[in-house]
């Protein structure tokens, strides 16, 4: 199984895109289009069960505003200002939330490679680093086939959510 990074899903979800893998599985969602790219910001609501993240599932509740844009040479922007994410481990119930009003820039090299860098405080899964909240700038890659070529890797604060929710 590849592991991506729960940016990527998240950027999918908002943008309504299928050509990256997802151990996730949608439950009730209201994903922003990239027709309505040119729009203001679109409120958010909408759940979604996450398996594999953690040694339980969590349940992902989004509510607040998120923009797709696409941008010229292969490249976009999801920008998320008062975006909020509430975590529920669905083993013991116990639930965080959190304000994730970062940016995921995106650009996808002529090789095919897609090259990430989140700014700010996202929500972000990678096989080393875990399922971590991420206030900083970091960045990660994947090769056109979905795999991971670059890890997890920047400046900034990285917090464990498993253990978080356990």
């Amino acid at each position: 199984m590849r592991l991506i990074s729960l940016l990527v899903v998240l950027v999918c979800a908002l943008a309504a895109c299928n050509d990256h893998p997802s151990p996730m599985e949608a439950t009730e969602a209201a994903p922003l289009r990239a027709s309505q790219a040119q729009g203001r910001p679109t409120e958010q609501d909408f759940s979604f069960t996450g398996q594999g993240f953690c040694a339980f599932d969590i349940l992902f509740h989004y509510t607040g505003k998120a923009k797709f844009i696409a941008l010229p040479g292969n490249r976009s922007i999801v920008t998320s200002p008062g975006l909020v994410i509430t975590l529920t481990n669905l083993d013991n119930q116990n639930q965080e939330t959190f304000g994730i009003t970062g940016a995921f820039h995106q650009d996808t090299l002529p090789n095919g490679n897609l090259v990430t860098v989140v700014t700010g405080r996202n929500l972000l899964f990678d096989p080393f680093a875990g399922f971590v909240l991420a206030i900083g700038r970091f960045s990660f890659a994947f090769d056109a086939t979905g795999t991971l070529i670059q890890p997890l890797q920047g400046k900034g604060k990285l917090t464990d959510l498993c253990e978080l929710l356990s």
